[in-house]
This record gives structure tokens, C-alpha cells and sequence, in this order.
């Protein structure tokens, strides 16, 4: 394994050796072997610290542009600067090891001269060692996160070469101590950040009495949740018995929709009440900052707020939630997030977790997990009023649920959601086996189960705290989950029932108890009922409220709920669409002018589309002016036009009709708030953010399914 010794020195070795039949050549083995273990020793060294460098770089790329590009915030923290050189080290050791012994074996099998070997590495490095290092001081300057891959990639290549060269020249005492020294500040970092607290407590300031008297308000968001799937909204399977007596308390809505069927508009609905063409935020855009979120408007009102969030891809703060939160915690205040970010975890660590240990990224918490850190949080906080938002994804595929669950109420084999899951990422239509199917869905209904058990411990919890009584709770989902019902899986692909559908549960200071409100509403209207709790003093006529209040219940003729959706790029045999929901029908209109219409009380499952049949004509006409009414009104400026692209008629875009004042006076006088009117009584801030993922970068967002 003496790959350092030139030919001549074997030589020489071998011929003074050779005038003694037995001594001799043992005392000269044992120098040979320790001249082989030192090289060994800085060959594997010279790559870790190579690693350990480039490490460095990798994390100066993480912290200095975000990734994806988009991200109005970076998505790591502070401990990406020891974590990505120690795990970068590692693996490059590793690597170092391996190159170590392919160059032994095939020195010792005389399967390339060694001369000839040493030549060639040689001369690619000479070659390929200063193209490399152009390469990547060109790609760091552009911010591309890929730079450190080139040189890594070219590292590893040359490994040879450069242990070759430096194995027998570079001392090894010094080279033990500079790694030793560098690994141990790396472990030192790392520990002051697993014991430092990932979240920090608000100030001591007392409110004043006005703001003091204001309720305490928490919005849970549980995400990927199905109304039609929970015990408290009739489903057969008890998937929510604590939920079901905790909405007892409080008004539930029966008949609550989302503005899309996917998280990052949906929650950016719930926090502007604006709808997705408003707001802007789609798979590539983060929310637009000019406008005022729930956060920022209640945090100018004197309150304190806080989020948690367990999405760990547009949960995160980059994506412009995270706006008006005194304290916002997401992945990226964990280890875990912050390896997985690393080219070693996205490539390396994830693919074999998902394959060897469960079917899911090893980063995802559970409501566990949050809840610990939600009531350290709540403990600890200021004398101020508080605003609490909460996310919890354990209902999100691929429905691992805890193993109190596992087999609640049937078994979802691995191989089920392995295959489930390949066609989620190739976002086709799968036909699942009808047992398959059957599987996938006892798997999503364990895992509401474990949610369920995880909201019921936070708010056992909260209701033992002394200002529980002057709290409010909105407890809703972003979107819900197609199971097979119109041939897809998963969400984000179209707006039927089981996709927009959900839970809407309101509980606390001054809500009824034991109210369930049956028409249509739309998670829109959160963001006016909060501000309505929170003392505005301009209440707007779409406040949930007003189901309760006597006179202020919604004439039937003004409920339209309306949703949106463009498609994410790849996904195969679906197109942008838009849905108008009202007390009685649901249209939904398509990309090319294809349209659909439900009796939805009827047809829950929305499988008998009424569109086509001549007598149901004036109905479809009627809806589809009424729709185009409701979005030309809608509050200005639009931030995300693609959303609108559905009401598209061939030669003539719907922006053009609605930059029309003869196009809008033919439309229909629909009575009732304007879309989006609450926000009228906050000014547009001056900076906005429109900053979109780069096409590099594209790719990698069409691969995570976690939305």
C-alpha cells in the first residue's frame, strides 16, 4: 500500500535486503509500514481539511444568498458555519479513505503502472486543479449555491493527485493539530447551539390598560387537513374525538373553503385577506410585502407575537410569513433543517433516511415536538396580549402517524406510500389498486388521529393557564387532500371539494357555544375576524362575526366564495383554474375555456357535473359574469395576475377586460364588501418584495412535495 514510494526506493529496499535469508527484511518491513500508515495518515487528513474548507464555503454561500433563490430570508442559521465544515470534513475523510484504498488496489494489482498512474494524476491536476478553482470563484460571485459543488466534485476527482503529491511532504504533527484544533471549535459551536434555546422571550413592558383589556388570540393552522375527514364533521372513523368536544365551546363552520389548495397562498390569504391574484405569493414567489399581514397589524396594535411553524419548505420564513412576528420559529432554528440543507444531507443523508429508515424527510416534527417550545414560549412571554399562530403537519403525506396510531384504523404498508409517493413527485394521475387506496386512506385518518391527540395536549395545556378565559381560538387548515376521488392524489392540483374543504372551528371570549353555521364562508374572512377580536374599530361587513350578531348575518345572495390556482410547472394533465362557491352551486372554470358546475349540499363528492346539460346553460353563464364581477373589483393592485389566467377567453385576456371601464360597466352590480376591502384601511408600504426563484433553482422546489 506504499503508494508514495517511487520505483527506485522499492529498488533499492528490495536489493539490501536481499543478502540475508530471514532478519533483515523484517527490520526493514517495519519502517516500510510506518512510512505507508503516515502517508495514509496525510493523505486522509489533506482531504479532510479540504472538506473542512470547502465546508466554509458552502456555508458563506448559504448565508449570503438564500436558497432557493427567492427567499426573502436565508433559510439557515448561525450554525450552518460550523455544521456545513464538520459534515463536509467528515464526508470528505470518508471520501479521502475510499480514494485511498481504489488507488491502493489498483497500484498493488499492478492494473496501471505506477509511474504512468502518477503522471496522469499529475497532469490533470495541473490541468484541471486552476480550472476548477475559476469555475467556482465565477459561480460564488454570481451567488450560486452549486459553486461549492463544482469544486467538490473536482476536489474529489483530483483527491489522488494531491495526496500523491503532498502525502510524503506534509508534516503530520502540524496537520494533527490545525484538524484537531478545527474539529473541536466545530463541536463547540455545535453544542452551544443544541443547548442555546431556539426561541427568545418577549420583553417585561406592560401594556397599556386599553391594550391589556384586548383577548389573547391563537390561529392554528392544520395543515392538510380535509373537513370531511374529521369524527367532527360526520365522517364515520372517530379521527377527532378531542377536537369534537373542544368545538362544543365555540361556533363551527360547516361549510368552510380555502382560497387554493395548497399552503403558501392559503396561509398568505389568511394573514392579508386577500385572495391569491392580490396577495401574489405562488410556487416561486414569496408573499409581496407591501401589503400588512395579521402579524404586523396586531404588533403595531401593542400585542406580542409569535409563530411556530412545521412545514419545513413554504412554512419558512423566506416565504414572507414570518412578516410582523416578534419571535417566528420554523426549521431553520433546528439541526436537522439546517443538514438538510447541505448538499451531503439533500443528496446523501435524506435519500438513504427515506429509503432505509421511514418513507419521509428525517427533518419533519411532529405537534409534539412544537408543543413544548409553544408553551415554553407562552409562559415566558411579556404582560402584552399576545397573537399566537401555529402550524402543525402531521397530517401532511406521506401520513406517518405516531405508534399509538400506526393501525388505528388500518395499516399503510411502506411500500404503499413509497408508491403513492413517486406519484405524488411525478404529479400524474395514479391509479392505485382499490386496497392500496383503501390503505392510504386508514394511513391519512391515523395520522389526524396523532394530530388530534397533539392539538388536545397544547390546549389542555393552555385552557390551565390563568388568562385562558380572555383568549380567543381560530382553529382552520389551509387546504385539504385528494384521495383518489377525481383520479389525483395529494393537493395542489385542482379545487374540488375534498381539496378545499375545511375545518373552521372559532372558540373563547365572547363566541357562542354550540353554534354550527352552515353556509359557505371562506378562510379569507380570518383576517377581518381577528382584527374584529383585536378591537378594530372599522369592522368589516365579512367578519365571521356577523353569523353570530342578531342583523348581521350575510344575506343568502352575497355569499361567493371564491378560490384560485395555477399549477406548478411539471405537473402533468392539469391547468390553472378559478371556482366560484355560492349558497347553492359550485363553478369552477378552466385554462381553455373548459367549465364545471356542482349542486355541492347535493353532490358532496362533486362527481355529476352539471355544465354540459342545456337546461343548467343560464346557470353556468350566470356564475362565470358574476365571477368576473367579483375579481375585476377586487382590491388593487394585483400582485399575482398568473392567477387569473382561468379567465382567459381566446384574444382577449382577462386584464385587458378588467383595465376596461366599458368591460366593467357590462359586468353585474354584485352587492356586498369588496374583495379584499380590509385592507383598504392600511396604507401599501413602500418596499415590496419581488424577488422570484430563479430558474436554477426551479427544479428543486418541483421536487419537494412538502406544499
Amino acid at each position: 500500500m506504499d503508494l508514495g514510494l517511487e520505483a527506485s526506493e522499492v529498488g533499492v529496499e528490495v536489493a539490501s535486503g536481499s543478502t540475508s535469508a530471514g532478519t533483515p527484511k523484517r527490520m526493514n518491513m517495519e519502517p516500510r509500514q510506518g512510512r505507508a500508515t503516515s502517508q495514509v495518515v496525510r493523505y486522509v487528513g489533506f482531504a479532510c481539511g479540504i472538506g473542512m474548507i470547502l465546508g466554509f464555503f458552502e456555508a458563506r454561500d448559504l448565508w449570503v444568498h438564500p436558497f432557493p433563490s427567492g427567499l426573502l430570508e436565508r433559510n439557515v442559521t448561525w450554525v450552518i458555519w460550523f455544521l456545513a465544515p464538520l459534515i463536509d470534513g467528515a464526508a470528505a475523510c470518508l471520501a479521502g479513505v475510499g480514494s485511498w484504498l481504489l488507488v491502493s488496489t489498483f497500484r498493488r494489482k499492478g492494473w496501471v503502472p505506477a509511474k504512468r498512474f502518477l503522471q496522469v494524476h499529475r497532469t490533470a491536476f495541473a490541468l484541471a486543479g486552476p480550472s476548477a478553482l475559476s469555475m467556482w470563484c465565477v459561480c460564488a460571485m454570481a451567488g450560486s449555491h452549486p459553486a461549492s459543488l463544482t469544486l467538490k466534485v473536482a476536489t474529489a476527482l483530483l483527491l489522488p493527485a494531491l495526496g500523491v503529491r503532498l502525502g510524503r511532504t506534509l508534516p503530520l504533527k502540524p496537520l494533527a493539530i490545525a484538524l484537531g484544533g478545527a474539529f473541536s471549535i466545530l463541536l463547540v459551536g455545535l453544542a452551544i447551539f443544541l443547548l442555546w434555546p431556539a426561541i427568545h422571550f418577549g420583553d417585561a413592558l406592560a401594556a397599556s390598560p386599553q391594550v391589556a383589556a384586548r383577548p389573547n388570540i391563537i390561529l392554528v393552522t392544520l395543515d392538510t387537513v380535509r373537513a370531511d375527514h374529521l369524527s367532527l364533521y360526520g365522517y364515520a372513523r372517530k379521527t377527532t374525538p378531542h377536537l369534537d368536544t373542544w368545538a362544543k365551546r365555540g361556533v363551527v363552520f360547516e361549510n368552510a373553503i380555502t382560497t387554493t389548495s395548497w399552503t403558501l397562498p392559503s396561509h398568505a390569504s389568511i394573514f392579508t385577506g386577500l385572495l391569491p391574484h392580490q396577495h401574489g405569493a405562488d410556487w416561486y414567489m414569496p408573499l409581496n410585502t407591501r401589503r400588512w399581514t395579521l402579524a404586523e397589524v396586531l404588533a403595531s396594535w401593542g400585542y406580542e407575537t409569535a409563530g411556530f411553524t412545521s412545514n419545513f419548505v413554504y412554512g419558512e420564513a423566506g416565504w414572507g410569513l414570518a412578516e410582523g412576528f416578534h419571535e417566528y420559529e420554523d426549521n431553520r432554528d433546528f439541526l436537522l433543517h439546517n443538514l438538510g440543507t447541505l448538499r451531503v444531507g439533500m443528496r446523501i443523508i435524506d435519500p438513504l433516511y427515506r429509503r432505509w429508515v421511514l418513507p419521509d424527510s428525517f427533518e419533519r416534527r411532529s405537534a409534539q415536538d412544537m408543543n413544548q417550545d409553544i408553551l415554553r414560549w407562552v409562559e415566558h412571554r411579556s404582560r402584552r396580549p399576545y397573537f399566537l399562530f401555529i402550524n402543525y403537519f402531521d397530517a401532511h403525506d406521506p401520513y406517518l402517524s405516531s405508534p399509538a396510531d400506526a393501525r388505528h384504523f388500518g395499516a399503510l404498508p411502506p411500500g404503499v406510500i413509497r408508491e403513492a409517493r413517486y406519484g405524488f413527485e411525478g404529479r400524474g394521475t395514479l391509479h392505485l389498486p382499490e386496497a392500496d387506496r383503501q390503505a392510504l386512506v386508514a394511513g391519512y385518518d391515523n395520522s389526524l388521529a396523532t394530530l388530534d391527540r397533539g392539538l388536545a395536549e397544547l390546549l389542555d395545556m393552555l385552557s390551565r393557564l390563568p388568562d385562558w378565559e380572555n383568549t380567543v381560538l381560530v382553529i382552520t387548515s389551509d387546504h385539504g387532500e385528494g384521495l383518489g376521488e377525481h383520479g389525483g392524489y395529494y393537493h395542489g392540483l385542482d379545487l374540488y371539494n375534498e381539496s378545499v374543504r375545511v375545518p373552521l372551528i372559532i372558540l373563547g371570549r365572547g363566541v357562542p357555544h354550540g353554534l354550527r353555521i352552515p353556509s359557505a364562508v371562506s378562510t379569507l374572512d380570518v383576517f377581518p375576524t381577528v382584527l374584529r377580536f383585536a378591537g378594530d374599530q372599522n369592522p368589516s361587513r365579512s367578519a365571521l362575526q356577523n353569523f353570530w350578531t342578531p342583523g348581521g348575518e350575510p344575506a343568502e345572495g352575497d355569499v361567493a366564495v371564491i378560490s384560485e390556482l395555477t399549477t406548478q410547472r411539471g405537473f402533468r394533465g392539469y391547468m390553472p383554474q378559478i371556482s366560484l362557491r355560492t349558497q347553492d352551486w359550485d363553478f369552477i372554470q378552466f385554462l381553455g375555456g373548459r367549465e364545471e358546475l356542482y349542486r355541492w349540499r347535493e353532490d358532496a363528492g362533486e362527481q355529476n357535473n352539471l355544465a354540459a346539460l342545456p337546461e343548467y346553460r343560464p346557470i353556468v353563464a350566470a356564475m362565470h359574469a358574476r365571477l368576473c364581477s367579483l375579481v375585476a373589483h377586487s382590491l388593487g393592485p394585483w400582485q399575482g395576475p398568473e392567477y387569473l389566467s382561468a379567465l382567459d377567453e381566446p384574444g382577449r385576456p382577462f386584464l385587458s377586460m378588467a383595465d376596461s371601464p366599458a368591460e366593467l360597466a357590462s359586468l353585474p352590480n354584485i352587492p356586498g364588501p369588496r374583495i379584499g376591502e380590509v385592507q383598504d384601511q392600511f396604507p401599501l408600504k413602500a418596499v415590496a418584495s419581488l424577488r422570484k426563484v430563479k430558474v436554477s433553482d426551479v427544479d428543486l422546489l418541483h421536487s419537494l412535495p412538502y406544499q
